[in-house]
């Protein structure tokens, strides 16, 4: 089923985003940009997760856009949400995939980066938070690139788990 889907040019993220579900990705995406000459569906029903690992899946599918990926030409990457796309599952619909679509009953949630770190010293603590800002003020920019709206718009809409599925 797996290896119809992607010969389908559709690849699923379906789990929460880890280093492993990003590689598991990103082999996936080779091998559809090699083997397909179909547009690419990224199809989400994802809880998201690490920031990190999502930065990876975003530039795997942005260097499909753009043909980097193999000496294939750029291919349209479209996204499309089943049941919820949240926090970084989120960035990768809404940032990364050229048309985006969200089921009826579907809800796309954004917020603010989080880090979970426990028993840190004060040094460290202050990094995490350097580190955390530097990740929001960077997502906050793509998504201000793709949406038009002001940074002030989307700092507010992140500022709470909202449901964007129909503002942006």
């Amino acid at each position: 089923l797996v290896y119809r889907t992607l010969l389908d040019g559709r690849v699923r993220l379906d789990q929460e985003i880890n280093d492993e579900t990003a590689s598991v990705f990103l082999d996936e995406m080779m091998f559809v940009t090699k083997n397909t000459v179909k547009p690419i569906t990224v199809e989400l029903l994802c809880p998201g997760g690490d920031v990190y690992a999502a930065f990876a899946i975003y530039d795997a599918i942005m260097a499909a856009r753009h043909g980097f990926l193999t000496p294939m030409p750029p291919r349209q990457v479209n996204g499309v949400v089943y049941g919820y796309a949240a926090s970084a599952a989120s960035m990768l619909v809404l940032q990364a995939c050229e048309r985006r679509l969200a089921t009826p009953n579907s809800r796309i949630l954004i917020h603010e980066v989080r880090q979970w770190e426990r028993e840190e010293r004060t040094s460290e603590a202050e990094e995490n938070v350097r580190e955390t800002r530097t990740l929001q003020d960077r997502i906050v920019k793509i998504m201000v690139g793709r949406s038009g709206r002001s940074e002030e718009e989307i700092e507010k809409l992140t500022r709470a788990y909202t449901d964007v599925a129909n503002k942006l």
